[in-house]
């Protein structure tokens, strides 16, 4: 049985908190953290393959993301108007970055983006990424 992660699975709101998604987990839901300002750091296990679409969108306290090494996908606007958001290193075997995945995210800066990536319009719209940043 594959487990999907849902807000219902998260742990309590404490402001700050650090959100460690189930191991097991092989995608994260739509909008499964949608609109959370209580998050400041979310750990993502290794066995991801998918971050849905809005997963952690208006997540405006999120600073860092630690991402699995097996991620394939991150879908549109997955993490749009987490403009706090600055620490997130994207995994070698990353396929697509969706529409919109950061747009938005004005504190973001990622230094590296695995070659091969197929990268939506305005991915990173509003942050201080560069699309040229692919390795």
């Amino acid at each position: 049985m594959e487990l999907k992660a849902f807000e219902h699975l998260a742990e309590p709101r404490e402001q700050g908190a650090i959100i460690t998604v189930p191991d097991g987990t092989k995608i994260i839901e739509k909008g499964a953290y949608a609109g959370r300002d209580d998050i400041a750091r979310v750990v993502i296990p290794e066995g991801v393959v998918e971050i849905g679409d809005e997963a952690f969108i208006f997540c405006d306290k999120l600073v860092s993301v630690t991402l699995p090494s097996t991620l394939k996908k991150i879908g549109k606007s997955a993490f749009q108007e987490c403009v706090n958001l600055e620490v997130i290193t994207l995994p070698e075997g990353l396929e697509e970055i969706g529409f919109a995945a950061f747009c938005n995210c004005l504190s973001l800066r990622i230094e590296s983006i695995p070659q091969g990536v197929k990268i939506d319009e305005l991915a990173f719209h509003h942050t201080k990424t560069k699309k040229e940043n692919t390795k």
